[in-house]
């Protein structure tokens, strides 16, 4: 027993001045230390190679563990021990840089994004085409768009995807059963009342697609009614003041304004113009919408440039005067 453990003391005591013989050999420091290693050993460390100087810059310019792997043939794990073991950057400036270099092309290709945006492109096909995650991407984006860059995706998304769920056959079928069962040419009135207890299409499908009430009317083959002319009325709704209407509710709404919202609000008042007779004097609702945006934008910039250029004015005075 005591010649065990003779033999067990020097092996602890060879192995011990193993230890300390390679503590500055690399060589014999275990591989899966060395690779675990976040310290460099700065006493016989090795220079960095062009290879490796590489990879520390792109890392401090905010490339990732994989997109670097991927420029070299290696895996991102390797990239991580090369970056840690030799003292790389590390992950806060990395961060940094990353932020710093997306803002930087976004803001150089804004042009493309903003086309591509209102071409109705989603936030991952557009990250796939700078290149760039989808999180970043999203963080950004909304910087750089307005809300002439929303009302535009929305008519692209709109034209796109839209599909007719009447055909004119229907709609003239529609009309003419509502006509049957009012006894004559029904009012605009009666046919709303009825289209939706018959589930028919509603009158503004109607007047998109017929251009009008009236040209509907015509074109399911029944007579107009007589216009009721209104004695005395004040308002005639020509293209600029149907958009002096709109302009004066524009920010009730809704962003982006929606045409549902107009009718309801203009329903029964004189001062603005109906929902079909804006149809008709100023085109599609989604044209209305950009124009509008662009209408607002141009009215509001110098007021507010006013507004702080004389509110600028009125602290000097009375910081001169205290002065005084």
């Amino acid at each position: 027993m005591s010649r065990s453990k003779t033999r067990s003391d020097a092996a602890s005591v060879g192995s011990a001045s193993d230890a300390v013989d390679g503590a500055g050999d690399p060589s014999r420091v275990p591989l899966h230390g060395r690779r675990n290693s976040t310290v460099p050993d700065q006493s016989g460390a090795r220079p960095l190679s062009a290879r490796e100087r590489e990879i520390f810059e792109l890392r401090a310019s905010g490339w990732t563990l994989r997109e670097i792997g991927q420029r070299y043939g290696i895996s991102r794990q390797r990239v991580d021990e090369i970056v840690r073991d030799r003292g790389g950057p590390q992950l806060p400036e990395v961060l940094a840089a990353r932020r710093a270099r997306t803002a930087e092309i976004i803001s150089e290709r804004s042009a493309e994004i903003r086309e591509w945006w209102r071409a109705g492109l989603s936030i991952a096909e557009i990250s796939e085409r700078l290149d760039l995650p989808t999180a970043r991407v999203h963080r950004e984006i909304g910087k750089l768009l307005d809300p002439i860059d929303e009302a535009h995706r929305n008519r692209a998304i709109v034209t796109r995807t839209r599909s007719r769920r009447y055909s004119d056959e229907d709609l003239i079928a529609g009309l003419q059963a509502v006509a049957k069962r009012v006894g004559r040419t029904p009012t605009q009135e009666e046919y709303r009342a009825l289209a939706q207890e018959l589930r028919y299409a509603s009158i503004l499908t109607l007047g998109k697609r017929f251009g009008s009430w009236h040209e509907a009317v015509v074109a399911a083959g029944l007579t107009p009614l007589p216009r009721a002319r209104r004695q005395g009325s004040q308002y005639r709704w020509d293209k600029e003041a149907c958009w002096e209407a709109l302009e004066k509710v524009a920010d009730q709404l809704g962003n982006p304004p929606r045409f549902q919202s107009y009718v309801a609000l203009s329903t029964g008042r004189e001062d603005l113009p109906s929902g079909p007779t804006v149809r008709n004097q100023l085109g599609r609702w989604i044209d209305i919408v950009i124009e509008l945006a662009a209408r607002q934008n141009k009215t509001h910039a110098p007021r507010g440039k006013a507004k702080k250029s004389a509110a600028t004015r009125r602290t000097a005075a009375r910081r001169r005067q205290s002065a005084r």
